[in-house]
């Protein structure tokens, strides 16, 4: 049985590397751009 804490832990964790990842997404693909780039490093 897992702890209801780590359910929790995995739900928060997938989450951040879900915005991490559109976060760099956006870093690469709109260079052209600076306010985007921004604000992809900001999410």
């Amino acid at each position: 049985m897992v702890p209801e804490q780590f359910v929790i832990l995995n739900k928060n964790m997938s989450l951040t590397l879900l915005l991490f990842l559109i976060g760099i997404l956006g870093f690469v693909f709109n260079r052209k751009n600076l306010i985007l780039m921004l604000i992809s490093i900001e999410i």
